[in-house]
């Protein structure tokens, strides 16, 4: 799916707000929507209901994502929009959509969410200070659903490539991976089922590892790191004994108009 969104940034006293306004979904699966009646007749509700619209982010004066702004809000137009497509919901996912935003481990999932869209553009970028053709390397440990395990990660400059000198491309790449993750999982689960009042549908009891491999790539300002474009690619690998391993990818990818360039003035990069 492709979108357009328009954002703003606002000065704040602790920072800025970026506001995000008219969302216009362009294309599904390869296909124009402006070239086909269904797709625009599919889209409407979507439209309508301006489900696609991130919230507000919080963004520190040091370039950090803080917060995402009302978010009970963007949680209760896609339970409206939920509503319209689907008449069979049950009980406990009403309530799972209604309580997500309002109980502590759903705010902070959901701001975990939004905060990797802003770390891929700008948050990941921040404190990077390396020349040109330079990278570095680090092993560390990060938490993944709920369980301490070792990660690596490496950052390069790869310097101008694009014809603008004063555009920048780095690359980040994450790979984590760890065993024995029922436990943390389960202990999420069931405290996310407890705190949105949804019954739990139990804990998984076979062990599985986890990997996940996660590539951030931007052409960005040097000096103000202000993005051109930006992808963040994820891979995660699912294995448990006797079972068949699952692998599940992501891409996103971002391009940016600056100065108020109108929707129908967009244009991919070569």
């Amino acid at each position: 799916m492709e979108l357009i969104h328009h954002g703003e940034f606002v000065k704040a006293n602790d920072g800025f707000v970026l506001q995000w306004r008219n969302p216009t979904i362009t294309e599904i699966n390869g296909e124009k929507i402006s070239g086909s009646k269904e797709l625009q007749e599919a889209v409407a509700v979507l439209s309508l209901e301006k489900s696609m619209a991130y919230p507000s982010f919080r963004i520190s004066n040091n370039g950090e994502f803080v917060e995402a702004i009302n978010v009970e809000e963007s949680v209760a137009k896609v339970d409206r929009l939920m509503d319209s497509v689907a008449t069979n919901r049950s009980e406990d996912n009403r309530k799972f959509f209604t309580n997500l935003p309002k109980s502590e481990l759903g705010k902070a999932h959901l701001n975990e969410i939004y905060g990797l869209i802003w770390q891929t553009w700008v948050g990941a970028w921040t404190d990077v200070n390396l020349a040109d053709g330079k990278s570095r390397s680090v092993s560390e440990t990060v938490e993944l659903s709920g369980v301490e395990v070792p990660a690596t990660e490496k950052i390069t400059n790869l310097g101008a490539t694009t014809p603008d000198p004063n555009i920048v491309s780095l690359k980040y790449e994450q790979d984590v991976s760890g065993t024995n993750f029922s436990h943390g999982l389960n202990n999420f689960v069931e405290k996310m089922a407890a705190e949105t009042k949804i019954k739990s549908a139990g804990p998984i009891t076979n062990e599985f590892s986890i990997r996940l491999l996660t590539v951030l790539e931007v052409q960005t300002e040097r000096q103000t790191l202000k993005p051109h474009w930006a992808k963040r690619t994820t891979k995660a690998t699912f294995s448990a004994p006797g079972e068949q391993t699952e692998t599940e990818l992501e891409i996103r990818e971002y391009l940016f108009q600056w100065g108020g360039t109108n929707v129908t003035k967009f244009k991919k990069q070569p």
